[in-house]
């Protein structure tokens, strides 16, 4: 349910970005934030749903160490050099439970 109305989300998005770049909005306000935001969220959603499957493999810690990353830097983007290596380090090694082999 949740993949198909991602999939419908972006198809709704691509249409708008495809209207309004047919036909601009007459104000200048609008103009200079909505085809742009159609296009970046359309493309956004649109990768979304083709990698749905495999999200939701991921570990949870994963989208919690990207949302929180995220947010830092929006807050501080020079914090990217350093939190970017740090969520992937934090990817590689930590422990894998169940991966070893029991030994007796």
């Amino acid at each position: 349910m949740r993949r198909t109305a991602l999939g419908l989300l972006a198809v709704t998005l691509v249409t708008g970005a495809v209207y309004f770049s047919l036909r601009p909005p007459e104000s200048v306000n609008w103009r200079a934030w909505l085809l742009p935001a159609c296009v970046r969220m359309g493309a956004l959603t649109a990768a979304l749903w083709m990698a749905w499957d495999d999200l939701q493999r991921l570990p949870r810690w994963v989208l919690s160490a990207t949302l929180v990353a995220l947010l830092l830097v929006a807050i501080k983007p020079r914090l990217f050099l350093v939190i970017i290596p740090l969520v992937a380090a934090l990817a590689i090694i930590r422990p894998r439970f169940g991966s070893r082999e029991q030994g007796g």
